[in-house]
């Protein structure tokens, strides 16, 4: 069976999560951008919540373009590498296409998430 997947994607106005097992959407949701959390551990312990409440690790797939807050945040080493736990493991991504990188408002259609889930990891992991 696969491993739920969560697509990450922080932007100067928003963090968007999509939460996939399989071929199905298990959450949406639209949080506030990472660079007005005080709290280092807030998006680990986010991660970890949804890997024990999925009774499975997760795959974390990050947009790259968030790669000095995602360091501070520990998603990420010092060289920009997806880290790995026992309840994750983060992998970068990059956007294929500029137009992905648009802001959208509201939960919307998702739909440019679910391309990023397909692009080439960034580094780091196969």
């Amino acid at each position: 069976m696969d491993s739920p997947s969560l697509l990450l994607w922080p932007s100067a106005t928003q963090t968007r999560l999509l939460l996939t097992h399989g071929p199905e959407e298990k959450l949406r949701a639209v949080l506030p951008p990472l660079t007005h959390l005080r709290h280092g551990r807030a998006v680990t312990t986010v991660l970890e919540g949804l890997a024990l409440w999925m009774d499975a690790p997760l795959r974390v797939v990050l947009c790259a373009n968030a790669t000095a807050v995602s360091y501070w945040l520990g998603l990420t080493d010092a060289r920009g590498v997806g880290t790995r736990g026992l309840f994750y493991e983060v992998q970068l991504v990059a956007p294929r296409d500029k137009r992905l990188s648009t802001e959208v408002h509201g939960l919307g259609d998702f739909g440019d998430m679910h391309a990023l889930s397909e692009a080439p990891p960034t580094g780091g992991l196969p």
